[in-house]
């Protein structure tokens, strides 16, 4: 079997429209646990390459999580509602990503989550 590595670029500082595709609990950071939401990139020079980024755990207004969730859902969600996560996949919006360099590497990272139709 042969196998070819790709030459892939680091996705660049901007405005993309994007996919919600997952969430996954990451625990045991220095800082907390997080949630690391995973977007796919629709079109362009990066279309289907995937991104993340990291928000809080907690879900009240005013939070990171809070408004990256009204942003994948097209409206905010009101106190004491349950949001079942998959059924928002497949959901479009906007990301902004922003890059992150530690040490020698470049990591792209969704810095903010806006409306689809805020892009």
């Amino acid at each position: 079997m042969i196998v070819k590595v790709d030459e892939q670029s680091i996705i660049s500082k901007g405005t993309y429209r994007a996919a919600f595709d997952g969430i996954e609990l990451v625990q045991g950071l220095p800082h907390g646990d997080v949630y690391r939401l995973t977007f796919t990139i629709s079109g362009g020079e990066f279309g289907g390459r995937k991104v993340n980024g990291l928000c809080g755990t907690s879900l009240r207004p005013g939070t990171k999580f809070y408004d990256w969730l009204a942003a994948i859902n097209g409206s905010a969600p009101h106190p004491g509602a349950e949001i079942d996560m998959d059924s928002l996949m497949g959901g479009t919006c906007m990301i902004v990503v922003e890059q992150t360099e530690r040490g020698d590497r470049t990591y792209a990272n969704v810095d903010r989550v806006l409306p689809e139709s805020d892009g």
